[in-house]
């Protein structure tokens, strides 16, 4: 504590001489990372975490993304079992030895089927939007960034640098 604030003092005592340059010692221990391990280490348990929630969700994303195409396999042999089974009928209605009732009976069931095929289509096209959406996987937890510790030298050392960097890309004024 008594480093960061010789740091803050000596800081805004240069600050006229640098043209306020010397107050980026002020944030030099945030943006550096400072020495704060404590917090550094919550964020490493925080991302850890976070990661481990993805894995379960994407994992949860991977069994939802199953059952949804053992559905859609279900559905699709239905329909192809009633694609089938209107074909058989239309044989019978087309069948010149078939009773009247028989070709009414195989009519009606015909028409039964065509509309549980058209629910069957809006029922595929919906669960293939589904595995769509649920099938785009979101991008992993980002690591968070781990700056090094800085001690008092360093940063004594960085603030004059920051200061020589600055006196020199100043232009000087030469009178004539």
């Amino acid at each position: 504590m008594k480093q960061q604030n010789l740091i803050n003092v000596v800081s805004v005592i240069a600050a006229p001489f640098t043209g306020g340059a010397s107050l980026l010692g002020l944030f030099a221990p945030y943006v550096f990372g400072g020495s704060d391990d404590n917090n550094s280490n919550q964020v490493m348990e925080s991302w850890k975490m976070q990661n481990e929630q993805w894995k379960a969700m994407m994992e949860a994303n991977r069994e939802e993304v199953k059952r949804m195409k053992e559905e859609q396999e279900k559905k699709e042999t239905k329909l192809k079992n009633n694609n089938d089974e209107v074909a058989r009928l239309n044989s019978i209605i087309n069948n010149p030895h078939s009773s009247e009732e028989e070709k009414r009976n195989a009519k009606k069931r015909i028409v039964l089927l065509e509309d549980d095929n058209k629910k069957l289509k809006k029922d595929l096209a919906k669960i293939a939007e589904e595995i769509k959406e649920k099938s785009k996987t979101p991008p992993p937890p980002s690591k968070p960034w781990n700056f090094p510790k800085l001690g008092l030298i360093d940063k004594a050392l960085l603030a004059g640098g920051t200061v020589l960097l600055i006196y020199l890309l100043i232009p000087e004024n030469k009178k004539k």
